[in-house]
């Protein structure tokens, strides 16, 4: 494979072998150098994991896989030469550096705590039952949806679907009646409805045309095709969820426990008067 433009010190290669492989790898394989210095696959796949713990690389068009790589050798060329120049040891750099460091540590250490969390099936059979309106999938509506500019075109459209007229047949008028403005066949919940819309579609039985609803978008008449009704989700698809969310609230009581501990024993003292007499508060 050619060399990518723009830099020039870098040979990117066995592109195609990285789309069947995985972290477990070996580590042997190189998917680039870097001014001489073989990169491996598990480098790469340890930067992917920081920049989307959710990416699948092998499912990627390889003209992604091909940008992610080159952005990843760029990262590593630049980081090269900014330690060459000894830019490392600015003082800028030495801060933003151990900002991170102690931005990463603080967050693994949370993570390491969210981990050792165990929550029973009783506490999360508890929360199912107290938060149900958590799990519920709400009512689906199939419309057919129909909007005029003129009320008495959208009178007549009701009729002619309350007759027995075809959805589509209507809709095919777009085409040449100036009057009919917006059509559409689509499957919404109540909540991504108009406003004004909601109520008289909840209202509607299969089958059934909505009288006409004005709206500023012009004169809806809509029929209900379909509907799927409101539904709770099943215990044993959420409780992964749920864990989760107890962990998470778990962990954070007890972070905030941490921190009251140690300021009662005196491993964090804050002297904001300090801060106030240097002016910056």
């Amino acid at each position: 494979m050619k060399a990518l433009s723009g830099i020039p010190t870098i040979i990117i290669a066995a592109m195609l072998v990285l789309a069947g492989c995985t972290a477990d790898d070996d580590t042997s394989v190189q998917i680039a150098e870097i001014n001489g210095q073989g990169v491996g696959l598990a480098n790469f796949y340890q930067y992917l994991e920081q920049v989307n713990p959710q990416l699948e690389y092998a499912k990627l068009p390889a003209s992604e896989q091909e940008r992610l790589l080159n952005e990843y050798a760029s990262q590593r060329l630049f980081a090269a030469r900014a330690e060459k120049q000894k830019l490392d040891k600015e003082k800028a750099t030495q801060a933003r550096l151990a900002f991170f460091r102690q931005r990463v540590l603080a967050e693994a250490y949370r993570q390491s705590l969210i981990d050792s969390i165990e929550v029973s099936d009783f506490e999360i059979e508890t929360y199912y039952e107290e938060n149900k309106p958590l799990f519920e999938i709400p009512a689906k509506y199939l419309i057919e949806h129909l909007v005029y500019r003129e009320p008495e075109s959208a009178i007549y459209a009701q009729g002619q679907l309350r007759d027995g007229r075809p959805y589509e047949d209507l809709a095919a008028q777009k085409a040449s009646d100036t009057t009919l403005v917006f059509v559409e066949r689509n499957q919404f919940s109540e909540e991504i409805l108009l406003p004004k819309l909601r109520g008289p579609v909840a209202g509607l039985e299969v089958g059934e045309t909505s009288e006409m609803i004005y709206t500023s978008y012009g004169y809806h008449v809509i029929r209900l095709a379909e509907k799927e009704d409101a539904a709770l989700q099943p215990l044993e698809e959420v409780e992964d969820e749920i864990a989760a969310r107890l962990r998470q609230m778990k962990s954070g009581q007890q972070l905030e426990s941490i921190v009251n501990d140690s300021r009662t024993r005196g491993e964090i003292k804050l002297h904001l008067d300090s801060l106030r007499a240097e002016g910056a508060l």
